[in-house]
């Protein structure tokens, strides 16, 4: 009798996760033609940090999110602004508190790297939660990561599985790499080891040309 050992050799770091979303919100606010938002956006388009900053400052004080939002993207990255992970962290705290699903990616991310908050696997991975279940690809993607460290989460290759197919499903590719590669794990039943039925499942996205990169190599060992 012969038993499969799979030995996946994935090229680059399939487990590292995915980083900040900081893009500056460029779509209206609802706030009306020649709001301070269009006037913010008209800076900023300009590369006008400090005028942008000073239209939308106020925005953020009234609790208008998509401009918290990008008020901690600019301290964040340090446009019209000294560089200040602190305060972006408080930004996006704010308009993640109203639901804003890339300032939680964002603050979860934070939390992560430990910039302008404590370094906290667990609250990050609280964050990537609340807006992964929202269907974001990027923190479906990062908290598949996490249960399949067992970083901040228990460990579950099941549930890695689970949120790398959701973040596959919409086209995220670190997600569909990971699904072709690291989490066709082996479940083990006594003294066999089975391949996960992800194989079959996924063999669509081995056909890639990123996939031409990793390699599998099957060792038939008797027992």
């Amino acid at each position: 009798m012969f038993r499969l050992i799979l030995i996946v050799l994935l090229a680059g770091a399939g487990l590292v996760l995915l980083g900040l979303t900081l893009a500056v919100l460029l779509g209206g606010a609802g706030l009306g033609a020649n709001s301070a938002w269009d006037k913010g956006l008209a800076a900023y388009k300009k590369g006008d940090y400090a005028t942008a900053l000073r239209e939308w400052q106020p925005l953020a004080e009234q609790g208008v999110a998509k401009a918290q939002y990008n008020l901690g993207g600019m301290h964040y990255k340090g446009e019209g602004v000294p560089q200040d992970y602190k305060k972006a962290a408080q930004w996006h705290r704010r308009a993640a508190e109203q639901g804003y699903a890339d300032a939680q990616y964002n603050l979860g991310v934070m939390y992560y790297q430990g910039q302008g908050v404590p370094q906290d696997d667990q609250t990050a991975a609280q964050w990537y939660r609340r807006v992964a279940e929202q269907g974001h690809a990027d923190a479906q993607f990062n908290l598949g990561v996490m249960h399949a460290r067992g970083q901040g989460v228990a460990q579950d290759d099941q549930a890695a599985a689970q949120w790398y197919r959701r973040a596959a499903e919409q086209g995220h590719a670190g997600a569909q790499n990971n699904l072709g590669g690291d989490v066709l794990y082996r479940k083990r039943h006594g003294t066999r080891l089975c391949l996960c039925p992800y194989v079959g499942a996924h063999r669509r996205f081995w056909r890639r040309k990123r996939f031409r990169q990793i390699a599998i190599l099957y060792l038939a060992e008797s027992y």
